[in-house]
């Protein structure tokens, strides 16, 4: 390893190192008994014993390749999350006016490609069925299933809240 910079954890464990050194060298002698391998290691670095346990396990079960943990990274965020505030109110609008144009004779189904379709034909958004889907229940719907038949339903919370709505337009 000639020639390589150490991390700031490595050169610590270096130190833990030369401290104990310096104590056996002190003490005129090993300070705990030469068969026990693994508690002189975990006394020398500073460390547990289960620690030094599991990476001898790891190193044996692995062909002497040791690897570090990958690098946490941020997940992005999903662009569905990211609609504005009138866009899903324009959204929840169309779901109502859908639900209140259509009358006992023509049963209108609000399915996501209709819904995606409306939108598209108003100019209120421009989003995949996809992304409407898993915006549909932030915005306060969801899928209840009646026999073979999934419909759109506004949850429970969102209704008593909402319940002056149809009263304003």
């Amino acid at each position: 390893m000639k020639g390589k910079t150490l991390s700031s954890q490595s050169q610590g464990l270096v130190l833990s190192l030369l401290n104990y050194f310096q104590q056996e060298k002190d003490n005129g002698g090993p300070l705990l008994p030469l068969l026990a391998v693994q508690e002189r290691v975990a006394q020398a670095l500073s460390i547990s014993l289960s620690t030094i346990t599991r990476i001898q396990r790891r190193l044996s079960s692995n062909d002497n390749v040791l690897r570090s943990p990958g690098k946490k990274r941020p997940r992005k965020k999903s662009k569905t999350t990211d609609l504005s505030d009138a866009v899903r109110h324009n959204i929840r609008d169309t779901v109502y006016q859908m639900y209140s144009e259509s009358n006992d004779n023509e049963q209108k189904h609000v399915t996501i490609a209709n819904l995606n379709k409306t939108l598209k034909e108003k100019e209120l958004a421009s989003i995949s069925n996809s992304s409407l889907q898993r915006v549909l229940p932030t915005i306060g719907f969801k899928y209840k299933k009646d026999g073979n038949r999934r419909f759109l339903v506004e949850q429970s919370t969102y209704a008593k809240m909402n319940s002056g709505w149809h009263d304003m337009k």
